[in-house]
């Protein structure tokens, strides 16, 4: 009797052992599974995070380049049109500004230049080159025509240098949250005294 009982004990140690194994085990099973699943979130999010910092410096990279573009077209049809102009005039909403040596915000530019038609005779053709600035974009208008020259500019500031006949020009452009800013300077060759300018006028006129 006295065996069998402790063949019984030792068959319960067993079964208590194993059963204590097996909870182990399972609880060995369970922190594996879960460390499984952080160490994989974490893959996750790393790689999530990565993707939409590389997609977001590709759109800036890309933004940036057609901000380029358009300043450069901008730049084009500015510097030759007050290249060539014989009287030129900065204004801010509508209002006169004198440009001096500090750089200053303008919003519309009206060029006067004088050319010979067809027939010799002198005529003056009047051009605006304009920012809006609900839609950010800037026109050329002249002869009844108007067309864009440019888009998302922001800020355009003009000074003049000392001696009178060079434009420095500072176009700042803005799309989304890329900006570009640039400067670029343009020489008049045939601006005309304000005296000089009137007496021409007047003979048009006559």
């Amino acid at each position: 009797m006295l065996n069998l009982r402790k063949i019984l004990f030792k068959i319960y140690d067993i079964s208590e052992i194993k059963s204590i194994f097996h909870k182990k085990r399972n609880g060995y099973i369970f922190l594996e599974v879960f460390s499984s699943i952080c160490i994989a979130s974490m893959v996750m999010i790393v790689i999530s995070t990565t993707a939409t910092i590389s997609t977001n410096e590709i759109k800036k990279i890309d933004n940036r380049i057609e901000l380029s573009e358009q300043f450069n077209e901008i730049k084009y049809f500015i510097s030759r049109n007050l290249k060539n102009a014989n009287d030129i005039n900065f204004y801010t909403r509508n209002k006169p500004v004198i440009i001096n040596e500090e750089f200053q915000s303008v919003d519309e530019i009206k060029t006067n230049e004088f050319l010979n038609d067809k027939f010799g005779i002198l005529e003056n053709e009047i051009m605006y080159i304009s920012i809006n600035n609900l839609n950010k974009k800037i026109y050329i208008q002249k002869s009844g025509g108007k067309y864009e020259i440019g888009n998302y500019i922001n800020d355009m500031k003009i000074k003049k240098n000392l001696n009178g006949r060079t434009y420095n020009i500072e176009i700042e452009l803005k799309k989304g949250n890329s900006s570009y800013m640039d400067k670029f300077s343009v020489r008049t060759k045939n601006l005309l005294t304000e005296k000089t300018y009137k007496n021409s006028l007047n003979f048009i006129k006559d």
